[in-house]
């Protein structure tokens, strides 16, 4: 065989072989682009333009930086540099031709060819592992069932309020809402209707407050609203009577027609505390009190709050206590008509017999 015949055949293998790596190269489900010296895109294989939006003449010999605005050709070159060690790897986002972004993993590596040293570039959409780490930051911050902050979230937000409260002297209301009767509305409708309950009242919540407070579910039928930047106290009771008007609004549920009502209860610092631990503490008192309230009006904290739940907490204690050790004795006292003197019932009595206050009557 001449030589221009083995000419004509090594030239027709390495065609077939540059085809072959061309159909592999376009049936890979990740797009690969090789860059040129220029830091233009010298060739883009058929996934990348599908998965883009180009037609791969509308690419070719257009700069990279039209798809990954962070990386022009200055950036190119310190890639170049840094290749020197091995491939490299970023995350970044290119831009697709209807303009929108496709977050995208980037290995970059070096590349021979014939016109000169070039980069490649291994890009992969990781769209969905955004989406699932996006999902899973929302999880750690939110509530699942309200889609409202959770308690990690609520208590950045209210340590910031804080913050800027304390270098703008103002002032930060941090209100605590319970439902009354949930428990018995759980027992009459169900735990499904309850938590669509819950969801209809949270958006009520919502859209009482300024666009910059915070409304947050802590768990069961217990919301937490920080209002931020206060000027005067008065705000807080205001919007905490807004609060209470809207959750009482009848609502429907599961065909039913419920008369929700809320205990509410109202911290402020910084008279009512510093953190955000203390703040919540004295809105959880506050809230307690407002359930003894005859009109169950919303509360503020007050100092003798923390004496009456310590004596309460502490009671309660003893009282336990007291049945552990069998303190506790059943006395009867006879009912007695006065007209007549006879004895009409009898009456069945518990009385405490305390070790240090002696017999404590009913």
């Amino acid at each position: 065989m001449t030589d221009s015949g083995q000419g004509n055949t090594a030239q027709g293998q390495a065609a077939m072989q540059e085809q072959r790596l061309r159909q592999i190269v376009d049936q890979a489900t990740d797009t690969f682009i090789v860059i040129d010296a220029a830091g233009c895109i010298a060739d883009v294989n058929a996934h990348g333009c599908q998965n883009l939006g180009y037609a791969r003449e509308q690419l070719i010999g257009r700069p990279y930086a039209l798809l990954d605005p962070l990386q022009p050709p200055a950036r190119l070159a310190e890639l170049t540099t840094a290749l020197a060690t091995g491939p490299l790897t970023i995350e970044t986002h290119h831009r697709r031709s209807d303009g929108s972004e496709l977050p995208v993993e980037v290995r970059f590596g070096a590349l021979a060819t014939g016109d000169g040293p070039c980069l490649l570039a291994i890009c992969r959409d990781i769209s969905e592992r955004r989406a699932l780490e996006a999902q899973l930051r929302f999880q750690s911050t939110h509530d699942l069932l309200t889609g409202l902050p959770n308690r990690n979230l609520l208590e950045d937000r209210l340590n910031m309020a804080v913050a800027h409260a304390r270098r703008r002297s103002r002032l930060v209301g941090v209100l605590c809402l319970d439902l009354i009767r949930f428990k018995q509305l759980v027992d009459t409708l169900g735990h499904t209707a309850t938590d669509e309950l819950l969801r209809q009242i949270a958006r009520r919540l919502i859209g009482v407050v300024r666009p910059g407070d915070t409304v947050s579910r802590q768990a069961g039928d217990t919301f937490v609203i920080v209002l931020d930047e206060l000027v005067a106290e008065e705000r807080a009771s205001q919007i905490a009577g807004r609060l209470r008007e809207a959750v009482t609004t009848p609502l429907t549920v599961a065909g039913q027609e419920v008369y929700p009502d809320a205990s509410i209860g109202i911290a402020v610092f910084p008279r009512d505390g510093s953190d955000c631990d203390t703040l919540l503490r004295h809105a959880a008192a506050a809230m307690q009190r407002a359930r003894q309230h005859p009109r169950n009006e919303p509360q503020f904290y007050a100092a003798a709050m923390n004496t009456w739940a310590t004596e309460r907490l502490g009671l309660e204690g003893k009282l336990r206590r007291a049945l552990d050790g069998r303190e506790l004795l059943l006395h009867y006292q006879p009912q007695i008509e006065l007209s007549t003197g006879h004895i009409v019932g009898t009456e069945a009595l518990l009385r405490w017999r305390h070790p240090e206050l002696g017999m404590v009557s009913p």
